[in-house]
């Protein structure tokens, strides 16, 4: 039996559906207005269509009725199904819910869908470091650098089981410094954050 973190009471995690559509536009919009142009958070373009066509592959985090964050990921989860690849598209958590653990919540949800997991996190022209620690917290390792949308960004990968222990008891960050060779490793999911 599942004994899921005290965490997750704190929201409810499921897949959005297009009444979901404008408050996850809102959620990147208040995202967008608080960052500096230089440390961009987007992946890519995200519109109200892009949304509607792909709302079986997003997730949601809701709390008292509100969208606090979400993630947008290669395919839907499906209950029971294990997939050994889950690319997370990209990953947000509206201003308000931010340290209210709701990204934690995602990707404990997540976790439960996929054996292993990677993330891309931006490097340039600056690293995005509240991203960098936030993996590093949940047990993520460096595996190397790659291109993601003409941005360089530092692979993080991490076994999904070593995450949700992570949550649940944290251990000391790694250490993310320098650069190393991107390493190809089978069953690894892509998540592409900045």
């Amino acid at each position: 039996m599942r004994r899921d973190p005290p965490f997750l009471k704190n929201f409810i995690i499921r897949a959005a559906g297009e009444e979901d559509v404008p408050a996850i536009l809102d959620v990147l919009s208040r995202i967008e207005s608080g960052r500096s142009s230089v440390n961009g958070f987007l992946n890519f373009p995200i519109t109200g269509s892009y949304l509607s066509r792909h709302l079986s592959a997003i997730t949601v985090a809701v709390k008292d009725s509100s969208v606090a964050g979400f993630a947008i990921l290669d395919k839907p989860l499906v209950p029971d199904k294990q997939y050994s690849n889950i690319h997370v598209k990209q990953l947000g958590v509206s201003p308000e819910f931010q340290r209210s653990k709701c990204a934690t919540a995602l990707y404990f949800h997540i976790s439960h869908g996929c054996k292993n997991m990677t993330a891309k996190v931006n490097v340039l022209p600056e690293p995005n470091a509240v991203s960098l620690k936030f993996h590093s917290n949940l047990g993520f390792a460096r595996n190397g650098i790659a291109t993601c949308n003409g941005r360089e960004s530092l692979i993080l990968s991490a076994k999904s089981t070593a995450v949700r222990k992570a949550m649940v008891s944290p251990e000391p960050p790694i250490e993310l410094v320098g650069r190393s060779r991107p390493t190809s490793a089978p069953g690894k999911a892509a998540i592409c954050l900045t």
